[in-house]
């Protein structure tokens, strides 16, 4: 029996060789002790948000306890080949967040009364905004109540106000 995967690398199955580690020597019949193996393979990691879907499969040749004569049908003929495949899904859950934090003249000033400023003078408002999930975030919005023009500068937006 060999086993194989769409995806996944590096299968092993209990009792196969170093040097075929997916390939399955002899597979008991039905209801026998020896009627199943476990192998194991490999999976690259998701980004966050990502999905995928890979297929196993699993072929071998019908044949007697010796394992190399033929086993055979009602017919006499030998048996065809049996094999079966099996789908697996996955995907990687993504967040989504977002912190804003604004200063006036570079203090933060998110605390009543605020931050000192002079009378009539202007005063340069930054906004620095964070990405605080696993997804990328399209179309980010930033507006104030009061400042204007707001335009991004490298990673932060500033305004005078």
């Amino acid at each position: 029996m060999t086993v194989t995967d769409s995806l996944a690398t590096g299968i092993t199955c209990a009792g196969a060789s170093e040097v075929t580690p997916n390939v399955i020597p002899l597979l008991g019949p039905a209801g026998s002790d020896t009627a199943s193996v476990t192998c194991t393979g490999t999976v690259a990691a998701l980004a966050p948000g990502a999905t995928h879907v890979d297929t196993g499969s699993v072929s071998g040749t019908p044949v007697l306890a010796d394992g190399s004569t033929p086993a055979l049908g009602a017919d006499g003929l030998p048996l065809p080949p049996p094999s079966d495949t099996d789908d697996a899904y996955a995907f990687a859950p993504a967040t989504a967040g977002v912190t804003i934090v604004k200063s006036l003249n570079d203090d933060d000033a998110n605390t009543a009364p605020g931050v000192s400023v002079v009378a009539g003078s202007p005063v340069t408002v930054t906004f620095v905004v964070t990405n605080t999930g696993t997804a990328h975030l399209a179309n980010v919005t930033v507006t104030d109540s009061l400042a204007t023009g707001i335009t991004v500068l490298g990673c932060s937006r500033r305004r005078r106000m």
